[in-house]
């Protein structure tokens, strides 16, 4: 089934909730199938199931502005898979919109 949600899309916020707790699911399920160190580091309690959190609009926009603006040509200023430097994490974490009692902003 297909999955929609989000600001515009005419769903509730509990709405969105549900469909980003089955997305988490779904990954986790995907990701076991997949790689078995995933499946073994879940499966011992190791490693936390993921967490998908809405982000405001802009928000890659700003993170890659960071990366420019610390010298990265636009070739390397990706996306990044991983998010290690402080300032892209501060962006990132405080752009996570309200997604009922499902916000950590507070984590």
């Amino acid at each position: 089934g297909e999955v929609r949600g989000g600001a515009g899309s005419g769903k509730s916020d509990s709405q969105v909730c549900l469909n980003t707790s089955l997305l988490e699911s779904r990954l986790d399920t995907a990701l076991c199938e997949r790689n078995a160190v995933y499946k073994h580091f879940r499966s011992t309690g190791e490693m936390a199931p993921p967490r998908i959190h809405r982000v405001s609009g802009g928000t890659f926009d700003a993170m890659r502005k960071v990366q420019l603006g610390r010298g990265a040509s636009p070739s390397q200023a990706r996306t990044p898979r991983v998010v290690r430097e402080e300032k892209l994490l501060e962006i990132m974490q405080g752009s996570v919109e309200v997604q009922g009692e499902t916000d950590t902003k507070g984590e």
